[in-house]
């Protein structure tokens, strides 16, 4: 924070007045920022993550949050390591399992599709 006594924000104050009034401002500001330099603020969790959802449906990706029963699920694991998406051994780990399931699913809607 910019700290100044009586005199130091009176010279300021006439040294602005120097500067044409529609060029005040800027200059003010480019000042200040010499001075006493704006932190970088830090983005809040909900703000990245609605940066990371703005960026994903730019780039044409969309999110669908489904509840599966544990036959289908169990299928669907069943067919990814039979086609070799997936070993047994990361089928245990549901981020890998998500994966698989995406590409599959990715597959079949590129397969679909005009």
């Amino acid at each position: 924070m910019l700290a100044l006594d009586d005199a130091a924000l009176a010279r300021l104050a006439i040294a602005a007045t120097r500067i044409a009034p529609e060029q005040r401002q800027r200059w003010l500001r480019e000042l200040a920022d010499r001075v006493d330099p704006p932190r970088p603020r830090a983005r809040s969790a909900a703000a990245r993550r609605q940066a990371q959802l703005r960026a994903n449906r730019k780039a044409g990706r969309h999110c669908f949050k489904l509840w599966i029963s544990d036959r289908a699920i169990g299928g669907l694991i069943l067919k990814c390591i039979q086609e070799q998406r997936l070993t047994p051994e990361q089928a245990i780990y549901p981020q890998h399992v998500k994966r698989a399931i995406v590409a599959l699913l990715e597959e079949e809607g590129f397969a679909w599709s005009p």
